[in-house]
């Protein structure tokens, strides 16, 4: 279990930029669930395990277990019909893998840009990257593109998910690229 330590929204996704789901008042005892990677963002839920969200470890004292023993758990996201996939291709030159898609054309009261989630190979480790593109609306228009780093040296096949953001949730389309 965790204790709130101060009021803080709670989130979609295991970094600032991923949409607000709720907000939990300090003193509020959850269920931790899980943690990222390193251990700097807290998938917590309701105490009888329902509706998952994420704050970050430094807003939440942990009260029973240690943060090491929480498996590293993954966003689950909101998926928003109101808006078609993103199309995405991807072309690698050495190490770098430039993705391209099509704008998404929404209001521009529900537009919140673009999220990636990226599996990729780093120093030798497959590891999963989460990269917010925040594209002024005027610049939402043709083709878009975006370059991730990902190196020879896993077994994994590299790839993301491209989802277009709004208000409501995400609509996305996966991807995978060429292996090095």
């Amino acid at each position: 279990q965790v204790s709130v330590i101060q009021y803080t929204d709670c989130l979609y996704g295991p970094a600032s930029f991923f949409l607000y789901k709720t907000s939990l008042l300090a003193g509020q005892i959850m269920q931790a669930a899980g943690r990222n990677a390193d251990g700097t963002w807290l998938e917590v839920e309701q105490i009888d395990g329902w509706d998952p969200c994420w704050i970050p470890a430094s807003q939440a004292h942990l009260v029973t277990g240690d943060l090491g023993s929480l498996p590293v758990a993954y966003p689950r996201l909101p998926v928003s019909y109101w808006n078609k996939p993103p199309d995405p291709q991807a072309k690698r030159d050495g190490n770098e893998v430039t993705v391209t898609w099509d704008a998404v054309s929404m209001a521009q009261y529900d537009y919140r840009g673009y999220l990636i989630l990226a599996w990729v190979c780093q120093n030798g480790r497959f590891i999963w990257i989460p990269i917010n593109l925040d594209i002024p609306y005027a610049q939402n228009t043709g083709k878009l593109s975006t370059t991730i780093t990902d190196e020879p040296g896993c077994r994994q096949r590299s790839g993301a998910w491209i989802y277009s953001a709004e208000k409501r949730g995400y609509f996305g389309q996966m991807i995978f690229w060429p292996s090095n």
